[in-house]
């Protein structure tokens, strides 16, 4: 990431503050990148490639949406993410509870995450009161969209995927939200 930042110090016409959210910028395409495609590698020689892919589209404008747990390390990041990915495909694939649970716990999903959400990270600046309401409303939509993807798929093979997916980032919305109010950074 040094050579981004390196090439960007060269160029005179923009400021320190555009050299910085470029140089954000570039390295959430390395970074995130880069970490997709190792879990594409992974998941597609364990033979789980379809559920990944289906948990990634579940749980991305999730997380876009309403943030969650944030890492300083890029190796704290991609464990956790690599555990997050490999738990939802592999171990629970198979463990979906009844469907007027999944419903039910999938509702309560949605309240926790409309509650809590957005949740950023602590290198970003506060949100305006007016980007938390339309953060909130995104936030609903996309656990409310999600839900009725889990409702409508539920006797396929992807509902597992799509419970788990949203359970866990609820989850991992509360903890994001209870360390950020005792001020603790994750590692």
């Amino acid at each position: 990431m040094r050579v981004i930042s390196d090439y960007l110090d060269t160029i005179p016409d923009i400021s320190a503050t555009e050299k910085a959210k470029l140089n954000y910028f570039f390295s959430c395409i390395v970074y995130e990148g880069s970490k997709i495609i190792l879990f594409l590698l992974f998941f597609t020689i364990t033979g789980h490639l379809k559920e990944f892919l289906y948990s990634i589209l579940i749980l991305l404008p999730l997380r876009i949406i309403s943030g969650g747990l944030h890492f300083k390390h890029y190796l704290s990041c991609f464990a956790f993410s690599f555990g997050y990915f490999y738990l939802v495909t592999v171990p629970l694939n198979d463990l979906i509870p009844t469907y007027g649970f999944t419903i039910f716990a999938l509702c309560i999903c949605i309240f926790i995450n409309f509650h809590i959400g957005p949740v950023t990270s602590d290198t970003r600046p506060l949100l305006s009161a007016e980007d938390i309401s339309r953060g909130k409303f995104h936030i609903f939509i996309a656990t409310f969209y999600d839900m009725i993807l889990t409702a409508l798929f539920y006797d396929t093979a992807l509902a597992p995927i799509g419970f788990w997916t949203i359970m866990l980032h609820s989850m991992q919305l509360v903890i994001a939200k209870l360390r950020k109010k005792r001020g603790e950074k994750c590692v």
